[in-house]
């Protein structure tokens, strides 16, 4: 399947980032392809595209935590079409984003699905300063 997602080719401000076609390839086992609805933005991304990190991946593509819509489910029993959310660590700024099973949740219709994808990474940060 065909799609976009933003890349980051090297380090620096915002004018790094670029749009650019990709090949979503065929998810492995225990893995599920999400349509990509809501990216959640956050310092992080930024720390990335300015390459602080020690291990930038290539290419290197932002976004920590999406909610979107299953679109293969690769024999995971999940269904395609279910409304879920996600922290995919690297990836979210995508049209499509390839995610672990176990690492999917429901989401209800009834939750906004832009304050789901800002809520994942944020709670997850608040939860490990708290343990």
């Amino acid at each position: 399947m065909n799609s976009e997602r933003i890349e980051i080719a090297r380090a620096g401000g915002p004018e790094v980032l670029a749009l650019r076609s990709w090949r979503v390839p065929r998810p492995g086992a225990g893995e599920v392809v999400v349509q990509v609805a809501h990216a959640g933005v956050s310092f992080g991304d930024v720390m990335l595209r300015r390459h602080v990190f020690r291990r930038v991946p290539r290419p290197a593509v932002p976004g920590y935590d999406v909610v979107g819509a299953i679109v293969d489910a690769n024999g995971t029993g999940l269904a395609v079409g279910a409304r879920v959310g996600a922290y995919v660590e690297y990836g979210g700024y995508a049209r499509h984003a390839i995610v672990p099973a176990a690492a999917l949740v429901p989401v209800p219709a009834a939750l906004d699905g832009a304050a789901v994808a800002a809520a994942i990474l944020n709670y997850a940060t608040a939860a490990a300063m708290l343990a």
